[in-house]
C-alpha cells in the first residue's frame, strides 16, 4: 500500500509539473534566448524561488537529516548559515554578471567568461569544470529519489533512478527555462511546507517539543549537540572551508549564475536576494530536527540518508504523499536546471562557437540530444551511491570553487588576462584532486583541499595577470559596461 501512495504523490508532482511545462511550450521555442534564459522577463517572486529551489536539491531532506544525524549540530554551520550569507552574492556579483547579459545578450556564465577574456580557451576550461563537477552534483538529485522510494516504499533503487530521470526530462523538453523556472516556484514551495509537515509530524509524535527532542539527544550522544562533532568534521579551518566553497556557489555553480540573465530588471533581482536570504534561514531547520532527532530515534542506522525513509514509514497516507512530494520536488527542481545549463553550455559555447550560427530547430534538437547523453550518465554514476550523498555535493562545491578568481577578475579587475583565467583554473582543479584524491603527504592544516586549490589558483590569476596584457577589444568594452 506504501507504494500506491508513492505513485500518487509521484503522479501528482509530475502531472502539475507537466501542466506548468506545457504553458511555457510555444513561448520558449521561438527563440534560442527565450528556450534558455526565459527572455530575461522573470519577476522576483519566480526568480527568487528558481534560485531557492535549484539550491536546495534531494540533499536538503535526504542528504542533510544523514550529515546532522553523522555529524551532529555543526552541520547547521556548515550549511544553513553560510546559504543565508549567500544572498550577498547578488550585490556582489549578480548585479555587474545581470547587466553583462542584458547589454551582450549572453546565454551562458561561460559566453560571458569567454568574450570577456577574447579567450576560446577560457571558455572550453570553464564549460569542462562545469560537466566534470555539476554530474555528480546532478547524481546526487536522482539517488535522493531513489533511495527514498527504496527506503519509504519498497519501489526498486534502479525503478527510482528511471522515474526521477524521465520526469526531468520531458519537462525541461517542453518549456526549456521558462518551464523550469516556473515549476521550479511550484516545487520550491512544495519543498518548503512538505519539510515543515514531516519534520513537525516526527517531533510531536516522538519528543512533544523541541526542547525534549534536544534534552533527550544530549542524555544518550551529547557529542552531537557540540562542535566539532561526533567524527571531528567541524574543525575552525573546516567550517570556514565550507562556508568559502558554498558561498561561492552563485558565482561558480553555472545553474545559479544562470539564474541572474532571467531576472526581468535589476529590482527583481534586489527583491529576490531578501527572498533567498528568508528562504534559505528556515528551510534546512527539518533536516536538523529529522537528523538529530532521528539519532536518538534509531541510533544504529547503516546509513543516515535513511532518516527520512524511516520517518515516512511512520506517516499517515497524505502526509506521506506529501513528505515524498517535497523530497521529489527538491530533486527535480535541481537536477533540471543542471541539465538544461549544462546543455546550454555544450550547445551554444561549444556547438555554436565552432559551427557558427544555427537555426532554433537545430539547436533545440542538438540540446535534446545532449539533455538525453547527460541523464544516461547520471543513471550510470548513479549506480554505485556513496553512504552520505552530501559527499557528493562537497565535491560539486570544490571543483566548480576554482573557478572563482577567473570569474571575480572578469568582473572587477581590468587588467584580468586570458591565459591567468584558464591557468588559473587548470591549476586550482589539478591541486584539489591531487590532494583529495592522491595524499601526497602534504600537511593541509585541517583546511578542505579545496582551500588550497583556489590559493594557489588566485596567486596565479594575479601574477599572470600582471606579466600580460589585458582584453582591448571587445573584453574591454564588456567590462566598462558593467563597471558603469
Amino acid at each position: 500500500m506504501i507504494t500506491v501512495y508513492a505513485i500518487v504523490a509521484i503522479f501528482i508532482l509530475i502531472g502539475l509539473s507537466a501542466w506548468v511545462s506545457s504553458r511555457a511550450r510555444f513561448i520558449s521555442k521561438r527563440s534560442i534566448e527565450e528556450f534558455y534564459v526565459a527572455g530575461r522577463n522573470i519577476g522576483w517572486i519566480v526568480t527568487f524561488l528558481t534560485f531557492s529551489a535549484t539550491l536546495f536539491s534531494a540533499f536538503t531532506l535526504v542528504g542533510m537529516p544523514g550529515f546532522f544525524y553523522t555529524h551532529g549540530i555543526g552541520s547547521w554551520t556548515f550549511i544553513a548559515v553560510v546559504d543565508t550569507f549567500m544572498a550577498l552574492m547578488v550585490p556582489l556579483v549578480g548585479y555587474r554578471i545581470w547587466k553583462a547579459g542584458r547589454k551582450f545578450h549572453f546565454i551562458t556564465p561561460a559566453q560571458f567568461l569567454g568574450e570577456r577574456y577574447e579567450s576560446y580557451m577560457t571558455l572550453v576550461v570553464a564549460v569542462v569544470i562545469q560537466f566534470l563537477f555539476l554530474l555528480p552534483y546532478m547524481s546526487i538529485q536522482a539517488i535522493g529519489i531513489a533511495k527514498l522510494l527504496q527506503s519509504a516504499a519498497g519501489i526498486p533503487y534502479l525503478l527510482g533512478l528511471v522515474i526521477a530521470l524521465i520526469a526531468t526530462f520531458v519537462y525541461i523538453e517542453t518549456g526549456g527555462m521558462r518551464a523550469v523556472a516556473w515549476t521550479d516556484a511550484i516545487l520550491g514551495l512544495t519543498l518548503f511546507a512538505g519539510a515543515y509537515a514531516v519534520s513537525f509530524w516526527f517531533l510531536m509524535k516522538h519528543f512533544g517539543s523541541l526542547a525534549v527532542m534536544f534534552e533527550k539527544v544530549y542524555e544518550v550522544k551529547k557529542e552531537l549537540l557540540t562542535i566539532p562533532g561526533p567524527k571531528g568534521l567541524f574543525t575552525t579551518p573546516m567550517l570556514i572551508s565550507f562556508f568559502i566553497m558554498i558561498f561561492a556557489m552563485p558565482a561558480t555553480q553555472f545553474q545559479l549564475t544562470t539564474r541572474y540573465f532571467i531576472a526581468r530588471d535589476l529590482p527583481t533581482l534586489k527583491k529576490s536576494m531578501i527572498g533567498m536570504a528568508v528562504f534559505a534561514s528556515f528551510v534546512l531547520f527539518p533536516s536538523l530536527i529529522l537528523g538529530i532527532g532521528g539519532a536518538y530515534v534509531w541510533p544504529s542506522l547503516k546509513s543516515g540518508d535513511m532518516v527520512l525513509g524511516k520517518v515516512l514509514s511512520e506517516l499517515s497516507p497524505i502526509l506521506m504523499i506529501i513528505g515524498i512530494m517535497a523530497v521529489f520536488a527538491a530533486a527535480l527542481s535541481t537536477i533540471d536546471s543542471q541539465l538544461l545549463v549544462l546543455s546550454s553550455l555544450f550547445t551554444r559555447d561549444i556547438v555554436v562557437e565552432k559551427k557558427g550560427e544555427l537555426s532554433v530547430k537545430e539547436k533545440l534538437a542538438i540540446n535534446r540530444a545532449v539533455v538525453l547523453i547527460l541523464s544516461i550518465i547520471v543513471f550510470l554514476i548513479s549506480l554505485n551511491p556513496p553512504k552520505l550523498i552530501v559527499q557528493l555535493s562537497i565535491l560539486s562545491f570544490a571543483g566548480t570553487l576554482q573557478i572563482l578568481p577567473a570569474m571575480i577578475g572578469a568582473l572587477y579587475w581590468k587588467r584580468a588576462t586570458a591565459p591567468a583565467a584558464w591557468i588559473s583554473m587548470i591549476t586550482g582543479v589539478v591541486v584539489l584532486v591531487v590532494l583529495k584524491f592522491f595524499n601526497p603527504g602534504f600537511n593541509l592544516h585541517g583546511w578542505h583541499p579545496a582551500i588550497w586549490g583556489l590559493l594557489v589558483a588566485s596567486l596565479l590569476f594575479v601574477v599572470v595577470s600582471l606579466l600580460g596584457s589585458p582584453p582591448s577589444g571587445r573584453g574591454r568594452e564588456i567590462f566598462e559596461e558593467i563597471s558603469r
